[in-house]
């Protein structure tokens, strides 16, 4: 009698395994392909993502300019509220800018490209369904290979965000 962990065991050595280099090639073939699918929203995305990382280093930068400002001041004997309240305003404006701003579009940006995708990629199925002509939509087994690939044509968009 086989146990569980031995049924599990079988079913891991079904998978095949990938190298880190042919990950990494899967990963620059998908981004391409994304690339080509939407060239202008693909790199309008890319921008505001890199915005969006350089958020954090950015406020950093902010504050430790703000709190050397400060000390500075108080050790010269020169600070005032001014001072104070500019730096506060920068740190406000640059925390709405990215937290809220960049944050939105981005969001919009995901949304709009996975709508274009979605139609894109349907768009294809359909060109291609079309080009084989009638007499293969009249086959059982191709029928039922077009229902498969409709179902799961949902990872194919998921795996292109």
């Amino acid at each position: 009698m086989i146990n569980q962990s031995d049924k599990s065991l079988k079913m891991e050595n079904n998978y095949e395994k990938i190298s880190l280099r042919e990950n990494l090639k899967i990963i620059l073939w998908i981004i391409n392909n994304v690339r080509k699918l939407l060239p202008v929203l693909f790199w309008i995305h890319f921008i505001v993502r890199i915005i969006q990382y350089l958020k954090s280093p950015i406020e950093l930068y902010i504050g430790a300019v703000f709190i050397d400002t400060v000390i500075n001041k108080i050790i010269n004997g020169t600070i005032t509220v001014d001072i104070i309240i500019e730096y506060l305003i920068i740190y406000t404006l640059v925390e709405v800018f990215f937290g809220s701003i960049i944050v939105i579009v981005n969001d919009n940006l995901d949304k709009y490209i996975q709508s274009i995708r979605i139609y894109k990629i349907n768009l294809l199925f359909a060109e291609k369904v079309q080009s084989l002509g009638i007499e293969s939509s009249e086959d059982p087994s191709f029928e039922n290979l077009k229902k498969k690939l409709k179902e799961k044509s949902h990872l194919l968009i998921m795996c292109l965000t």
